[in-house]
């Protein structure tokens, strides 16, 4: 690049850019979380490395295996409550009677340049919520949800 030239705009720029406004996350029995999504974090991907010794330095190659971070989602409260009580009572479920395998769904994230897929999915962990009468704004009430799962790619 010369001096003269600009950093690449969106019409400029060849490929194109995602809009990260526009998604949405589809759980399949779970119609008032995904209608209350408002954040997504795609999860980490990394492969592990392997270091092979020699006398002068250690050589580094790829791993056999991928690995995944969780899955984690903000969502709004709706006014019933029922998105965060359906997770509630999904963690209740599998943590009672045990993780079944009708109990991991598969989840689908939707975006406008393609589609995510998670296999396998089920909650592990449902964050606090703060509730503040002395709050001079309404700041409508959201939490965070985590997610494992078996396996996430790109359709």
């Amino acid at each position: 690049m010369t001096s003269a030239q600009v950093w690449p705009t969106q019409d400029t720029f060849p490929l194109g850019t995602t809009n990260p406004t526009r998604f949405q996350l589809v759980f399949p029995t779970l119609p008032f979380l995904e209608m209350f999504c408002n954040t997504i974090t795609l999860p980490n991907v990394s492969l592990g490395m392997v270091k092979h010794s020699t006398r002068i330095h250690d050589l580094k190659q790829p791993g056999e295996k991928l690995y995944f971070e969780t899955l984690q989602c903000r969502f709004l409260f709706d006014n019933e409550m029922r998105n965060y009580k359906e997770i509630y009572n999904w963690m209740k479920k599998i943590s009672v009677l045990g993780l079944h395998e009708e109990d991991r769904l598969p989840v689908r994230l939707l975006t406008e340049t393609g589609v995510f897929i998670f296999e396998k999915v089920f909650p592990i962990s449902l964050g606090s919520t703060n509730w503040d009468s002395t709050a001079t704004d309404i700041q409508f009430l959201s939490c965070d949800v985590e997610f494992a799962y078996d396996l996430f790619y790109p359709e």
